[in-house]
């Protein structure tokens, strides 16, 4: 009798047991390309990078004006350490499913931060290519959305 009693009281404090569950759906991603857009700056020439599962890339002569518009435009010929990649995360698997309808959308409040420029961050995710303009201020952005831009820019440290 107490094994049955001491067998129920451990399965119901295992199904039970305190876990938090996101509420977040996410989404991944074979790749994404991340650079800056916009702003006032010296120099229209900047750095994009190239983030896979297993390697991190830049290249460092993209216009930021006009950035290409497809993967082959860019040329990727920088590797960063692996520290720098396992800086990043799992950013790959944490693309917020609520921004997929956004596609080819420029997310935030570009009137605030005028010259603050913008996060371009282009992905592949399956058979589909999606582009995304972030701007610098994101304070009307869900905290998911938020969230997922400030590990966007980890790129940039």
């Amino acid at each position: 009798m107490k094994n049955i009693l001491f067998l129920s009281l451990f399965a119901l404090l295992a199904f039970t047991s305190c876990t938090h569950k996101s509420t977040v759906l996410s989404t991944s991603g074979d790749y994404m390309i991340i650079g800056p857009g916009g702003g006032f700056r010296a120099s229209p020439i900047g750095t994009y990078y190239y983030l896979s599962s297993s390697q991190l890339l830049a290249d460092t002569t993209v216009n930021t004006i006009t950035p290409p518009a497809t993967l082959s435009g860019y040329n990727f010929n920088t590797t960063l350490s692996a520290a720098k990649l396992a800086a990043m995360g799992n950013l790959l698997n944490e693309i917020p499913s609520s921004i997929l309808p956004l596609n080819h959308s420029e997310i935030g409040n570009s009137m605030v931060a005028v010259d603050g420029g913008y996060t371009v961050v282009q992905a592949r995710i399956g058979s589909t290519l999606y582009d995304w303009k972030f701007h610098a201020d994101q304070s009307t952005s869900s905290a998911e959305i938020q969230a997922f831009v400030a590990k966007v820019e980890k790129v940039f440290e």
